[in-house]
Order: C-alpha cells, then structure tokens, then sequence
C-alpha cells in the first residue's frame, strides 16, 4: 500500500472513492414494492424527497378539501396528518387557515417553468 502525504495527515492510495447515489435510488427504500410508504425517513433530505414523490400525485392547479387530502396521502401512508404537517413544515404545501391545501407554486415544475 502506497501512502500519498496530503497537508498534515496522510491520504492511503487504497481510499474508497466517495459514491454519490441518485436520491431517488436512496428513498426506494422507504417504499414497499405496492408503492406504499414503509417509514418516514428521519434525515430531511430524504424526507423531503418522500414527500415530493406523494406531492407529485397532486394536481398543481386544484385546492383540496382535507378530506380529499387525506385520501390521497393514504394511499401511501396511515398517519395522514403527520404526512401534511412534514408538507406545510417543508413548504410543500400552502393551507388557507382553515382545511384546504393547495401545492406551493415553488414545488411545482409546472408552474414555475422549469
């Protein structure tokens, strides 16, 4: 093994190079094979991530009672109101005040043209 010096420690030419794996690929995980949610990711980004997938079953124009909220996001997880919260807390969703939940225009390719 060949040790390369590198400012003051020291760098093995043996070293793992650092592989950078799409996100989608890192959140499969958390999907069951019918689509379902397995667990809420703890670290943001992946989170996040999660929750764009369940956004994107939402259409970008329309503004959804609750109701009709909470039967989209159950068909990914049980625990609706945890899953709206993660979307409002991440500013994927906007709410009116009240029950109506609408996607952010920033989160949504569609309307911002990109």
């Amino acid at each position: 093994m060949q040790i390369i010096e590198e400012g003051q420690g020291k760098l093995s030419t043996n070293a793992v190079p650092h592989i950078i794996i799409p996100m989608s690929e890192q959140i499969d995980q958390f999907f069951a094979p019918d689509g379902t949610l397995i667990s809420i990711p703890v670290k943001a980004s992946k989170k996040i991530a999660v929750l764009q997938v369940i956004a994107s079953k939402l259409s970008p124009n329309t503004k959804y009672p609750e109701k009709d909220l909470n039967a989209i996001i159950a068909t990914y997880h049980q625990d609706t109101a945890a899953i709206r919260r993660h979307m409002i807390e991440y500013g994927i969703l906007e709410r009116d005040g009240g029950s109506v939940y609408w996607v952010k225009a920033e989160f949504n390719p569609a309307l911002t043209g990109q």
